[in-house]
This record gives C-alpha cells, structure tokens and sequence, in this order.
C-alpha cells in the first residue's frame, strides 16, 4: 500500500511575496521539499520551494510576485523560492522519511477552508498526517 501525506504549509508571511505566489496557484502544483537539518529553529524542518522553471511556467504570477518583492526592497529569486515550512509536529514525522532518500514529488493542494497544504505520495490513503 503506497501512503499519502498531508500537511499544513505555515511561515509563508514571513517569506513575501510567498503569500502571493500561493494565493495564485492552482490545486497540485508541483513543489520541492528540502531538508534543513541544520535550521536552528528545529532540526526536523522541511522547507518548501517553488520548482525552479517556475518563473517560465507561470510568467504573469511571477512578474506580479517580482513586483512586489522588489516593493519591499528584497528581489525575487525565480531558481530558488522559499514559500515557507511543513508545519512543526509534521516535519517531525516526515524528516527520517525525507532522510532515507530522494525528496519525494510534492504538490499544493487545499484544505476545505482553502488552507495551503502540502501532499506527498498516492494511491490508497493509509495515512493521513
């Protein structure tokens, strides 16, 4: 049985134009997960990205993305944006999962209240975190 997983996408208020970007994405957009064992915050920490030819595939959000950052002094890196984190108790779970190999293909999706969510794995749902 393949597993799926679930989690809240939380700090994107303090990694502008984050908010932006995800107000403007559709259900399943691709994301990169990436491990941050060194995070002084929490060990277990999981960052979330934009998939690198983002700025290519969605050219209108990112010059309204671009435009913003550059308002608030910080410009936008289109190869490397940070959208924010895996939510703390998931990241704790997920980590040594995230550890054993190659990030898994991550996507955006939204909670029923149209909260940001990140999901990873498919098939039968075993678990749902």
């Amino acid at each position: 049985m393949t597993q799926q997983f679930m989690a809240p996408l939380v700090g994107m208020r303090f990694r502008p134009p984050a908010l932006t970007i995800i107000q403007g994405l559709g259900q399943d957009q691709p994301l990169v997960l990436h491990r941050e064992p060194e995070n002084s915050f929490d060990e277990n920490a999981v960052a979330v990205y934009m998939p690198p030819d983002w700025s290519e595939q969605l050219p209108d959000l990112f010059q309204e993305a671009s435009a913003e950052a550059q308002s608030l002094g910080t410009p936008l890196n289109p190869t490397l944006t940070h959208l924010g984190y895996i939510a703390r108790d998931y990241a704790k779970r997920w980590a040594p999962l995230l550890d054993q190999g190659q990030p898994p293909e991550a996507k955006l999706i939204f909670s029923l209240a149209g909260s940001p969510v990140v999901s990873w794995g498919e098939g039968e749902l075993e678990e749902t975190t």
